[in-house]
């Protein structure tokens, strides 16, 4: 087997988004404005009759303004100056108004090391995004729960699955394993709670027994939910194309984005804006992150579920060299 080890010309940032509030001071949902790359993304509880912002439930990331990084840095640098002439409460409202604690310490806020590492080279990561506590772990319990729904229990469900007796290609077999992976206790609440592995295997199996029990098979009668599964399984065998390649192409992202587009457009749907997560906007910025680097890199070799906290809060940097 060779190895292969490839320096960068640039420094990337990856990273979970909690990784990139430690790190940068980024407020995520908790702000006024979620999403540190758009302008005009508001959260979902803020109404505003602006027409020029949009709601982080907006399908299309081509009506989301992008914030260059000279905006960000001036956006660090007005913190900096109000932080001493207003009031405590004034300067926590400005905070959420842009998306950003202020941290001394931060990269951003020093100005002569700022643009080693700018905003635009801050990369979202697949794993997080989709797999894990992701658009694809929330969606399985979505699924489920419509399932039930239909009459259809978590233990039919399991039941028929395990009547087709799926064995798993290249890792030993456990009896146990596709019992673990539809164990009841992960389905509970709103995203799926087993590792980002895990997902990926029930999600095909769940997409397995949808088609194959549910769904009708002419797809102009498919159900709003299973249009919404279906464009996430879209997605999904995207993921497993492009992570085998040497390079991902121009066409391969227009193809992400179109996907990304087709699969928000069902989700809302079938199951409206109450049901999004930030992560259901933060996952359009992929095809931006994919592009600067044009490899398919996430967090998942990091993963394992025994050292998964571990890494949590830590961040993958591809220094210059």
């Amino acid at each position: 087997m060779k190895i292969h080890v490839k320096f960068s010309s640039q420094s990337y940032f990856l990273s979970d988004l909690d990784a990139l509030g430690a790190s940068f001071g980024l407020m995520g949902s908790s702000g006024t404005k979620p999403c540190i790359r758009c302008k005009n993304i508001v959260g979902k509880v803020c109404k505003v009759d602006d027409p020029y912002f949009r709601n982080l439930t907006h399908p299309n990331l081509a009506d989301c303004q992008q914030v260059t990084d000279d905006e960000i840095w001036e956006a660090v640098d007005t913190l900096a100056i109000k932080k001493s002439e207003i009031s405590v409460s004034d300067f926590k409202k400005l905070e959420k108004c842009l998306g950003l604690h202020y941290i001394p310490t931060c990269l951003w806020s020093l100005p002569q090391h700022r643009s080693k590492l700018p905003l635009s080279n801050i990369l979202f990561d697949i794993m997080h995004l989709y797999y894990a506590n992701g658009v694809a772990s929330s969606e399985l319990n979505l699924c489920m729960a419509t399932l039930d729904g239909l009459g259809i229990s978590h233990q039919m469900v399991l039941n028929r699955l395990k009547e087709m007796s799926f064995r798993r290609i290249y890792t030993s077999w456990s009896q146990n394993f596709l019992v673990n992976i539809f164990a009841e206790k992960l389905f509970e609440g709103d995203v799926y709670k087993g590792s980002a592995q895990e997902c990926q295997s029930a999600l095909s199996l769940l997409w397995f027994f949808v088609v194959k029990f549910v769904a009708p098979e002419h797809k102009d009668h498919w159900e709003p939910f299973v249009k919404s599964f279906g464009a996430l399984m879209e997605i999904h065998r995207w993921f497993r194309k492009v992570r085998f390649q040497d390079v991902i192409k121009s066409s391969d992202l227009k193809a992400l984005k179109d996907l990304q587009f087709k699969h928000a457009t069902f989700f809302l749907e079938a199951y409206g804006e109450a049901k999004v997560r930030p992560k259901f906007h933060f996952r359009l910025h992929l095809p931006f992150a994919l592009g600067k680097i044009r490899k398919y890199i996430d967090c998942e070799p990091h993963a394992s579920w025994n050292i998964h906290l571990m890494y949590s809060f830590t961040s993958f940097l591809f220094f210059k060299y």
